[in-house]
């Protein structure tokens, strides 16, 4: 057995074998060097979680804070690597459906849907139905179909911390390389599980409902308002919002539920209740207003308005058929414009000489030959007025139309 050698340096003996310590002054007794490279894997491991939770949930997991009092605005949507985005009225004063998951939604005509002005946004594997502009999604990505996140065209939103999870492929029923920060067009958010109506439309990250040591009852619509909210949209019809769970038909998509799970969504959509009838004077007060257009739904918290009706609500700015939308002359407006201002103006300098050479000739001479001068320069005076008229016409209607038209 070998003997410890050792060094005396300036008064103080150290050993060949140094006692082993790790990050955080923590000494390890009877460690091998094995040993002790775990002990300071494991320690850096959790130190890398615990920044990793701080930045993908917030400041704490299931809180949320109000903003805006006494701090900054914090962002709300993130790219995959934690880089703010800020997204903030992106879509200011429009009108949008929100696509739920009941089955009420396969009883509308959807071809509407892709009107012009139409917005929309969907939730979970109700894009199997429909294709929104808009998806949003809270829980594992490979709960849902492989198209959406592929999908460039659809503007995704999905929790900061589902960045690095592979999706699945329903098709081949295998998990996929590909992860969700992979995917085109997809904005993270930061979400917490502790339900306050009071600051629900204003905190730092997206609540979808409360935690089990809360109560429990979570949901991705609860989410998605908040977003909608934040992008600037304040008026939002509910569509698929059915809040009745049954045996025999549970969404308009393809998707069963076993007895158990239909109970536990009934019971969230009665906690959602609950939690919507907090939320609405607060809503009225932030001008955000929501409508259901299922007057079979339970959700009767919101008034209820016509499907038809909300899509004309939103075509109301829009031309009939943007196909037969005119173009022609928009390119040359302000030209034909600023020309037929040009014009006018050297008619008018024209008449203005004409004017003074008629008062001149008037003053100086009352000879026959100077009475057929004036008759002569009367006579241009008055074409050049119709001239100056028609062009003053020109312009009105250049003004008007952007051509000229017949009277």
């Amino acid at each position: 057995m070998k003997k410890d050698i050792s060094v005396v340096r300036q008064g103080f003996k150290v050993t060949s074998k140094p006692t082993p310590i790790i990050p955080g002054g923590k000494v390890i007794q009877g460690k091998s060097l094995g040993g002790i490279k775990k002990a300071v894997y494991k320690q850096s491991k959790q130190m890398d979680q615990n920044d990793y939770a701080r930045l993908r949930q917030g400041r704490d997991r299931h809180e949320g804070f109000p903003i805006g009092k006494y701090i900054q605005t914090p962002p709300i949507l993130f790219t995959r690597d934690g880089h703010a985005l800020y997204l903030g009225d992106h879509f200011r004063g429009r009108p949008c459906f929100l696509i739920c998951g009941g089955p009420s939604f396969a009883n509308i005509d959807q071809s509407k849907l892709n009107l012009p002005g139409v917005l929309t946004m969907g939730i979970n594997n109700s894009v199997k139905s429909y294709r929104p502009d808009m998806w949003i999604c809270v829980d594992d990505p490979r709960n849902f179909v492989k198209s959406v996140w592929l999908d460039p065209k659809i503007m995704k939103f999905a929790p900061l911390c589902h960045g690095e999870k592979k999706l699945f492929d329903s098709d081949k029923w295998e998990e996929m390389s590909v992860k969700v920060g992979d995917c085109p067009n997809v904005f993270h958010y930061r979400r917490n599980e502790h339900f306050q109506a009071e600051q629900y439309l204003f905190e730092d990250t997206v609540n979808w409902g409360n935690h089990k040591n809360y109560g429990g009852g979570r949901s991705v619509m609860l989410a998605a308002i908040r977003i909608l909210f934040f992008l600037g949209i304040r008026d939002i019809f509910l569509l698929g919002a059915d809040f009745d769970m049954d045996k025999d038909v549970q969404y308009h998509f393809d998707q069963n539920k076993d007895r158990g799970a239909q109970k536990s969504n009934n019971q969230t959509y009665k906690l959602l209740i609950e939690r919507f009838t907090k939320l609405k004077p607060i809503f009225e007060e932030n001008k955000l207003n929501v409508y259901n257009c299922n007057l079979k739904s339970n959700l009767k918290v919101f008034p209820f308005i016509e499907f038809d009706e909300a899509v004309g609500y939103m075509k109301q700015d829009f031309p009939e058929d943007v196909k037969e939308e005119r173009t022609r002359g928009l390119y040359d407006r302000q030209a034909n414009l600023r020309n037929a201002q040009k014009r006018i103006d050297k008619i008018k300098e024209e008449l203005e000489k004409m004017t003074k050479s008629l008062n001149k000739v008037k003053s100086l001479d009352d000879s026959s030959k100077a009475k057929e001068q004036i008759l002569g320069i009367e006579q241009k005076i008055e074409q050049k007025e119709k001239e100056l008229g028609k062009q003053l016409e020109e312009q009105r209607q250049f003004k008007l139309y952007g051509e000229i038209r017949d009277k």
